[in-house]
C-alpha cells in the first residue's frame, strides 16, 4: 500500500510539472499576443497619418525616435517616444495635447532618405519598434516589429 502511494505521489508530481508547463505557455503566449496586437494597432495609426503626408513634409526634431510631419489638412504631428513618461510611443498634434498610443516601447527608430537625396516619386519611411513586458514580475519579454510605409513627393495620396 505504502509503495502504490509513493508511486501514485511521484506520478502525481510528474504530471503537475507538465500541467504547469502547458499555463506558463499559455501565459507566455497571451502576453505576446496582447503586445503585437498593440503594437500593430499603433502602427496602423501612425502608417494612416502618414499616408495622408508626403516626403517633403518629413522631419526628426529630437533624433531618430521622433517623426514630425504635416497631413493633408494641414495639422503638424509628431510621433515619439514620450519625453514625459518613461516607455511610450505618443502622438502629438500641432504642439497641443500628447496622446499616448502605446505604452512599454523600449526602443523605436524612425528612419527615411535625406532630403536631400529624395527620389524624385517619393521615398520609403521606415519604423522600427521593440516592445516589452514582464511576466510574472521576473521574466521579460521583447517583441520586434517593424513596418514600412511609401510617402510620394510633394502631394498627399
Amino acid at each position: 500500500m505504502i509503495l502504490v502511494l509513493l508511486l501514485l505521489s511521484i506520478l502525481a508530481g510528474a504530471g503537475s510539472r507538465a500541467i504547469a508547463g502547458g499555463f506558463d505557455a499559455y501565459f507566455t503566449a497571451k502576453t505576446i499576443s496582447h503586445m503585437a496586437d498593440g503594437g500593430h494597432l499603433a502602427l496602423a495609426r501612425l502608417k494612416a497619418e502618414l499616408q495622408e503626408s508626403s516626403c517633403d513634409t518629413l522631419s526628426q526634431p529630437t533624433g531618430s525616435d521622433s517623426l514630425q510631419f504635416i497631413n493633408s489638412r494641414g495639422e503638424s504631428l509628431l510621433f515619439s517616444a514620450s519625453q514625459t513618461q518613461e516607455d511610450t510611443l505618443s502622438m502629438q498634434i500641432n504642439d497641443g495635447l500628447e496622446k499616448t498610443l502605446l505604452a512599454n516601447v523600449n526602443n523605436i527608430v524612425f528612419s527615411y532618405p535625406n532630403p536631400d537625396f529624395l527620389d524624385k516619386s517619393g521615398c520609403l519611411v521606415t519604423i522600427k519598434m521593440t516592445l516589452f513586458s514582464t511576466l510574472n514580475g521576473v521574466d521579460v519579454i521583447t517583441l520586434p516589429i517593424r513596418s514600412a510605409i511609401y510617402l510620394y513627393v510633394g502631394k498627399s495620396v
